[in-house]
């Protein structure tokens, strides 16, 4: 629960931070994705919040659902693909010489680990899920969607979540003494228009309309 929680809240303080001519989506494209008023996919994002601190390599279960996610989702080639996570990522993993900007990226090393790990299936359950065959599977072409990927680690848990938004409202120009009313307010525009949507398999708002309930509730 807790997961879907913080995936509503990111979603509506990254609809209040994005640019005026994006829409924000849940669950339509990805856990979340980010598009054109046109329609075009500008990122397709997983979403993995966990209560405890862990650590993200290479190994990880996690890592390897989000990248299973995008070879079966509709992400178009030049979209970002990002993993927003609660997990840092581990110092010494390929993930970190990779994904953070020491200049390194040993993209090839990181394809060799992941294509003996796929072989060997060591994790069960995502064996059991296909995970490792989609991998196999994959053209080797099709690989290079590594060097697309961004990962936001050492993310927020949901219990900040009231703060960040309030942050995000402070940086619009809403004053700290009604801040707290205000995101209320605009939480709240946000989560009836969620639930409004639930019945139709996705969700998603312009910033514009964002905006908009922003200078209602301001």
């Amino acid at each position: 629960m807790a997961g879907y929680l913080w995936q509503a809240a990111e979603a509506c303080r990254r609809a209040l931070t994005a640019p005026n001519d994006v829409v924000i989506k849940i669950e339509v494209e990805d856990d979340l994705s980010v598009a054109t008023m046109e329609g075009a996919i500008l990122a397709c994002e997983q979403l993995k919040h966990s209560e405890h601190h862990n650590v993200l390599s290479e190994d990880s279960q996690v890592w390897w659902q989000a990248v299973d996610a995008w070879i079966r989702g509709p992400a178009p080639e030049k979209a970002k693909l990002r993993l927003v996570t609660t997990s840092d990522l581990k110092p010494s993993s390929l993930l970190a010489s990779c994904y953070r900007p020491t200049g390194l990226a040993p993209w090839d090393s990181l394809l060799e680990k992941m294509n003996e790990r796929a072989v060997k299936e060591p994790n069960k359950q995502l064996a059991n899920k296909g995970v490792y065959v989609r991998w196999n599977n994959l053209e080797n072409s099709k690989r290079e969607m590594l060097t697309r990927i961004e990962i936001a680690g050492a993310q927020s848990r949901l219990a900040a979540s009231n703060d960040l938004l309030e942050e995000a409202l402070m940086e619009r120009g809403v004053t700290p003494v009604i801040v707290s009313q205000v995101r209320q307010a605009v939480v709240g525009a946000f989560m009836s228009r969620l639930m409004e949507s639930l019945d139709s398999g996705g969700f998603e708002v312009t910033v514009k309309e964002m905006n908009s309930d922003l200078m209602e509730a301001y």
